[in-house]
């Protein structure tokens, strides 16, 4: 089924541009952020061994052979622009392209949805940004873990990133509306911190019951309407 971008669940795999995608999150430079479902091809990361994204063989590559590959144009792909931050706090500044590798922090913050693979591949964090590791680049490793590589290893996975425009048409499998109870709590919860009105722990818990009982029944009727 087709779905704007902007109304699928983060986490969801869609299709787009004859590729599978994970949708990572919306940001506030107005698109979303998402990350090819598998590792496209394999390439240093530099071919200089040079591990700053900005001046980087990969980045040449996203943003020209492969972004003609697929067709990306301009409407449907935004510029984003990432901080270099390295890991240990030094910087190469900010770039900006619509296609990119995410950040060792964007993968931190997505990697509950990003599930490990068969290969290691890069991320465009560099270990630092100090003449003395001007080659080392952070990777992810097999397991889900991060760690380092020289940017000149010819083996590395490359999963591009990409900004889009939330307002596509993505193609999608079903997607599911159940709610887990602990979910459903989760909720309600969140619900009453926002609300300035306090309630007791017990008054809470009646609260919650009755929550889980309505969405038991509207589980059940959208299920009937369904068969």
């Amino acid at each position: 089924m087709e779905k704007t971008l902007i109304d699928i669940p983060r986490g969801t795999v869609f299709r787009f541009c004859g590729m599978e995608w994970i949708l990572l999150e919306h940001t506030e430079q107005g698109g979303s952020l998402a990350l090819s479902k598998d590792i496209v091809c394999n390439k240093p990361f530099d071919e200089d061994n040079c591990n700053n994204f900005a001046q980087s063989s990969i980045r040449t590559y996203l943003n020209g052979e492969f972004a003609e590959s697929i067709g990306a144009n301009a409407t449907d792909f935004l510029p984003y622009e990432l901080d270099l931050i390295a890991d240990d706090g030094t910087t190469y500044g900010k770039c900006k392209d619509p296609i990119l590798l995410l950040t060792t922090d964007i993968y931190r913050r997505n990697c509950d949805v990003i599930e490990p693979i068969d290969n290691w591949w890069w991320t465009a964090t560099a270990y630092s940004a100090n003449a003395a590791h001007s080659y080392d680049v952070r990777c992810v490793y097999t397991g889900g873990t991060l760690y380092g590589n020289y940017a000149y290893h010819g083996n590395g996975g490359v999963r591009p990133l990409c900004h889009l425009n939330s307002d596509i048409l993505v193609e999608v499998d079903r997607i599911s509306d159940d709610i887990s109870a602990n979910r459903a709590g989760e909720i309600v919860k969140e619900m009453f911190e926002e609300c300035p009105l306090k309630i007791d722990e017990k008054q809470f818990r009646i609260v919650v019951a009755v929550a889980l009982k309505v969405l038991e029944k509207e589980q059940e009727d959208a299920e009937v309407c369904e068969d």
